[in-house]
């Protein structure tokens, strides 16, 4: 074996040992996936974030809850949402209404809810499952300065 073919060989063997730190290097942002919200001092932090972030209220059991819960997980996913937090947390259990409504003023009729929050304050929110709205709201949040 002559000395070019032993550069050679070198070189690539040099080359695949460093692939694993190549691909480090060229890893994609991870996408979201809803977090669950256990405590209220975590439900307040959530509701006070200053980064845009989407809360989904729900509880147990709840059929529209449960329905709804799939499509908003696959919006935690979706790489056009990516800038925002999403969590999820049992509204009754963490008395989730009278913390929004003693941090905004706005009442929960009911589950699921999805908050809104942006800048420390609660900028939107919505009551119901249904996809086209979340989508139009998550867009909005996205978007949001």
């Amino acid at each position: 074996m002559n000395i070019s073919s032993k550069l050679l060989t070198f070189f690539l063997l040099y080359q695949l040992l460093q692939m694993p730190n190549i691909l480090q290097t060229h890893a994609t942002t991870p996408i979201n996936t809803p977090e669950e919200i256990v405590t209220q001092e975590d439900l307040h932090a959530a509701l006070t974030s200053n980064m845009p972030t989407a809360i989904m209220l729900k509880m147990d059991p709840c059929p529209h809850c449960n329905a709804l819960s799939p499509v908003f997980a696959a919006a935690a996913k979706n790489p056009a949402y990516q800038k925002i937090s999403f969590y999820v947390a049992n509204g009754p259990k963490l008395q989730a209404t009278k913390a929004v409504k003693d941090l905004s003023g706005i009442s929960i009729p009911g589950f699921p809810s999805i908050i809104h929050v942006h800048h420390r304050k609660i900028v939107d929110h919505q009551i119901g499952g249904n996809k086209k709205t979340l989508e139009e709201k998550l867009t909005k949040l996205a978007k949001s300065k």
